[in-house]
Parts: structure tokens; C-alpha cells; sequence
């Protein structure tokens, strides 16, 4: 199992953080569709987000991510004290935009 962090400064104004728990697979797919993503896009709150009035590749996100492995009781754990898989704000496939996806 891994913990997946994440951590990124909003225009110098403040940090967006949140974390997730993955499978191993998971997160072998997320790693693989954020590399091979030509674009990354993500949007939080009412009007903030990356990628939006910029260009930014997908795989750019991977550097604000911080990835641990844990045992599966840990995820156990996490899960039922937080009865969720993933607290706050943390990037999803949405995010990502393959080529085929024009």
C-alpha cells in the first residue's frame, strides 16, 4: 500500500495539500497516466486551480507528491479513523488529458 501526499503553493498565496491511500496497482496506473499525459489541468474552490492559464504536462505533478509505503493494517487504520480513502484536496485522473482524449 502507498500514502500519496500531496502539497502544492497556489500563486504564492497559500498551500493546497490533501492525501490518498493507493494499492500498489493504483498506483503504478496514476504514476503511468500522469507520465504520459500531455497536460495536466486541476481546479479547486470556486476559481483556483493549475494548468489553466498555463501550460503544464502531466507528469509535473508528480514532483509535489510524496509517496510512502505503508502496511496494510496502517491503511486500515487511516481508513477508519478518517472513514475515507483520501483527505482533502489531491489530483485525480480527471486531471490528466491524453491525446486521445481531443
Amino acid at each position: 500500500m502507498k500514502l500519496v501526499t500531496f502539497q502544492k503553493d497556489w500563486a504564492d498565496e497559500f498551500y493546497v495539500y490533501g492525501w490518498k491511500i493507493f494499492t500498489d496497482q493504483e498506483w503504478l496506473d496514476f504514476e503511468t497516466l500522469a507520465k504520459e499525459s500531455p497536460t495536466f489541468y486541476m481546479q479547486f474552490g470556486t476559481n483556483e486551480g493549475w494548468g489553466e492559464d498555463y501550460e503544464m504536462e502531466g507528469d509535473e505533478i508528480l514532483e509535489d507528491l510524496e509517496v510512502r509505503d505503508i502496511s496494510d493494517e496502517e491503511a486500515i487504520v487511516i481508513k477508519a479513523a478518517f472513514n475515507s480513502d483520501e483527505f482533502g484536496v489531491f489530483p485525480d485522473k480527471e486531471c490528466f488529458a491524453n491525446e486521445q482524449d481531443d
